[in-house]
Formats: structure tokens, C-alpha cells, sequence
């Protein structure tokens, strides 16, 4: 819990989101969600080894980001 950067109810969320809405695989999910990226490398880096992580533009990865600040801050 020390290293914690969002409370469980919001973690569940943002993985059912990354899941369902961008198929990204459940333990790059919660690689996502243990890092909290906060830029497009950082996301990118983590998403570099899924399958799902490779088909996504720049642009994509700038939308991911910016619902994910949203799910945060609800």
C-alpha cells in the first residue's frame, strides 16, 4: 500500500476500462496502473511487449492518457 497511487476502487476501474475499451491485455493493465504514466513514452514503454500495445498511434496513446487523468480525478 506504500507504493499505492490510486485507492482499489479507482484501480478496478481504470483496468476494467484499459480492458474493455482498448483490449489491452490484464497484466499491462495493472503494469499501468502500478506506474501511473504520465507521458507517451512512459506509456508506450509499458505497452511495448503487448500484443495490443503495438497498434496504437500516438495520437491513441494521447487519448488513453487523457480518460485515464479523467478516471483519476472522478
Amino acid at each position: 500500500n506504500k507504493f499505492a497511487k490510486m485507492d482499489t476502487k479507482t484501480a478496478k476501474k481504470v483496468k476494467d476500462f484499459l480492458m474493455e475499451k482498448y483490449d489491452i491485455e490484464e497484466i499491462y493493465a495493472i503494469n499501468i496502473i502500478n506506474i501511473n504514466p504520465q507521458s507517451l513514452m512512459e506509456l508506450r514503454i509499458i505497452l511495448e511487449k503487448s500484443f495490443t500495445g503495438k497498434t496504437f498511434t500516438d495520437k491513441q496513446l494521447e487519448i488513453i492518457l487523457e480518460e485515464l487523468e479523467d478516471i483519476k480525478s472522478s
